[in-house]
């Protein structure tokens, strides 16, 4: 599992080639592990605000750049491009960066009625939701094993 793990840092820009589900899902499950881990260490040893954020902001940074390129590496092996997953973590990163109240603040200046906003968030929630287990589902997918234009099947490489 730590293999893995050490591969997908050592991988992080690397967007050619394909990558085993194991090369995507055990990088998931460590994240979540360290996840966990920082949120219980920041909450026994009181760290300062500003430092336990900074931490998170960036690991999440980083291990979002990485969980993109597994993931195009991913659909690699089961023979599709890129452009799904780039569509997916573009959604990811505007959610990401309207979560911050500065643009919200510009945004309601906007005269759009309440409920019009509303239903156009959950329109695009929903949107988002469906390609979030379309992405899970083509990720849990067996790769071709024959080689296809990215390359070898990395599981008989």
């Amino acid at each position: 599992m730590f293999h893995y793990y050490k591969l997908f840092w050592l991988n992080m820009f690397k967007l050619n080639g394909r990558a085993r589900r194991k090369e995507f899902w055990y990088p998931v499950l460590m994240n979540i592990i360290v996840s966990i881990v920082g949120s219980l260490i920041n909450n026994v040893l009181a760290l300062p605000n500003w430092f336990a954020i900074s931490v998170a902001t960036i690991f999440n940074i980083a291990s979002t750049i990485a969980m993109f390129t597994v993931t195009v590496r991913r659909n690699h092996d089961i023979g599709m491009t890129m452009k799904f997953a780039t569509v997916l973590y573009g959604l990811t990163i505007v959610f990401s960066i309207l979560e911050f109240g500065p643009v919200y603040k510009g945004v309601s200046s906007i005269p759009i009625p309440e409920f019009v906003s509303m239903i156009i968030g959950v329109i695009v929630g929903i949107v988002f939701l469906v390609l979030c287990i379309i992405s899970i589902a083509l990720c849990a997918t067996s790769g071709q094993k024959e080689p296809n234009q990215y390359g070898k099947n990395p599981k008989y490489a």
